[in-house]
């Protein structure tokens, strides 16, 4: 079985340290876990595919001043951004079972559920 984590950083927080220790846990029964995070960090010690979100540099550094003109635009923009992103993944990927956590984090919105929920079951 194929399962996509969706988190905004496999490092902080309580939500983040739930999703990773769930893509372990799902590992160790011989699922394949593939982890996406906003987080270009290297994740030590783990059994499972790691991919980052690509939304970097000039695009990463726009949004997140927009946040402080304005906070409801800047969410709408980088969902928007990240809607296409998984649409695009998905397809590639064709999860069996997709896991959604902290996507505030990540600064995208619900509608990210959505769109997976279009191409997997998710939770």
């Amino acid at each position: 079985m194929k399962v996509l984590m969706i988190s905004g950083s496999p490092f902080l927080g309580g939500a983040e340290i739930a999703a990773r220790r769930i893509a372990e846990g799902l590992h160790t029964i011989g699922c394949e876990v593939i982890f996406v995070t906003t987080c270009n960090q290297e994740m030590p010690n783990t059994h499972f595919t790691k991919i980052d979100y690509p939304y970097r540099g000039m695009k990463i550094q726009i949004l997140k001043n927009l946040k402080y003109i304005s906070y409801p635009a800047s969410f709408t923009y980088n969902t928007r951004f990240a809607i296409k992103f998984f649409k695009r993944l998905l397809s590639e990927l064709n999860p069996d079972v997709i896991n959604v956590h902290n996507i505030k984090r990540a600064f995208w919105g619900p509608e990210i559920v959505g769109v997976c929920a279009e191409y997997a079951p998710t939770v």
